[in-house]
């Protein structure tokens, strides 16, 4: 939902009051969910750790699967004549860097050091 990496607060989406945690965001002043505010390279470490799935499996489901049902046929592989969308993860499966039709969009490793220590 649009509110994922607003940080946690009350927020305007829409028309809608919504108050986002940690976890999710609710319409302000009630317990009902808005929606979920995980994305999607934090769903894939889900899936991965809850399901014991391969990482590959993880990987393809958000991956080369969505595509092949939405029959997209540029997207969800790089072989030639894709659209050569893709990202770059460490080994925790943290977005380090975006390519959109080969062009960095998105780099951050600021953090890498620390990665490496752990």
């Amino acid at each position: 939902m649009s509110a994922m990496g607003l940080g946690p607060g009350d927020h305007k989406i829409g028309d809608i009051d919504v108050t986002v945690t940690e976890k999710d965001a609710r319409i302000t002043g009630t317990d009902t969910l808005a929606g979920a505010i995980l994305s999607l390279d934090g769903c894939v470490r889900n899936f991965h750790q809850f399901t014991d799935c391969s990482l590959a499996d993880a990987l393809e489901a958000a991956s080369t699967r969505p595509a092949e049902l939405l029959k997209l046929e540029s997207k969800g592989h790089l072989n030639f004549g894709a659209d050569a969308d893709f990202i770059l993860l460490d080994r925790s499966l943290k977005v380090r860097a975006t390519y959109i039709a080969g062009e960095k969009a998105f780099e951050d490793w600021s953090d890498i050091e620390q990665i490496k220590e752990t």
